[in-house]
């Protein structure tokens, strides 16, 4: 949308409304999305870490109460 003052600007329609963006606006803009997509990036990173220690903790767990059922009696 070109302006009488010789500026450029953008409609972003929202719902029912419309909202005005300039360039700057958008710039603006651009750096909250990549910033959100990064943070939402290193969440899904922590989780992951976060479930590869339990998985890591429950093998343990399982080979300390299963792993003395397969000692052989004569193994002493």
């Amino acid at each position: 949308m070109n302006r009488p003052s010789g500026t450029i600007g953008y409609v972003l329609r929202v719902g029912t409304g419309k909202v005005f963006l300039s360039a700057g606006d958008l710039a603006w803009l651009n750096n909250v999305i990549r910033f959100e997509l990064h943070s939402a990036h290193r969440i899904h990173l922590l989780k992951w870490a976060i479930q590869l220690l339990i998985l890591c903790a429950l093998a343990w767990l399982a080979y300390g109460i299963t792993g003395p059922l397969f000692v052989y009696p004569w193994s002493d």
